[in-house]
């Protein structure tokens, strides 16, 4: 089992919801549980939009993740989080 933190910058029309569901269909069978831990609007964050921040567990049924595939999920979140949304990585 491994846990991966992202954090988003986001248009504020996106509900926490909408960004679980859009991760959870990237991978049905790694993807376990996406569980925000953050929502901030405010200071250092643009007007209309907010920094969303999410732990994605990944637990594989028959491997052991290698740093390889952690980091090719890592990517296809973060990719699919873009193009679906705009959003863009917070540092």
């Amino acid at each position: 089992k491994v846990v991966r933190d992202f954090a988003f910058v986001i248009d504020e029309k996106y509900s926490s919801g909408e960004i679980i569901n859009l991760v959870k269909k990237i991978d049905k069978e790694l993807i376990k549980n996406v569980k925000i831990f953050d929502v901030y609007q405010g200071e250092n964050i643009i007007s209309g939009k907010k920094s969303i921040a999410f732990s994605v567990t990944l637990e594989p049924k028959d491997r052991t993740l290698s740093e390889k595939d952690i980091e090719e999920i890592s990517k296809k979140i973060i990719s699919t989080v873009q193009e679906t949304t705009g959003a863009t990585l917070r540092s």
